[in-house]
């Protein structure tokens, strides 16, 4: 009887088991809303792309202001970025 007892799994046993079945569930959730390398390498492209584009809109207008211009022009683009919370070093 008592071997029977060791082999028979108890409630305590089935809890810890319904508990480490939902926490896989959970991460394979999880991992369905996570994006790939791949998918985030594309992202950062595409937003580089985008940077450098918005770069040479921003040179382009610099370059019609006149060489005159250029601290005026860098101050104003330095306070557009900070009103867009970027950080402006330089």
């Amino acid at each position: 009887m008592r071997r029977l007892e060791e082999r028979l799994a108890t409630k305590d046993d089935l809890k810890r088991l319904e508990e480490k079945m939902a926490a896989k569930e959970d991460l394979k959730r999880l991992e369905e809303r996570m994006a790939t390398k791949e998918e985030l390498r594309a992202v950062e492209t595409s937003l580089r792309e985008e940077i450098r584009k918005l770069w040479l809109a921003l040179n382009a207008l610099g370059a019609r202001w006149g060489i005159l211009n250029e601290d005026t022009f860098r101050v104003g683009v330095m306070e557009l970025l900070r009103d867009a919370g970027c950080t402006v070093e330089r």
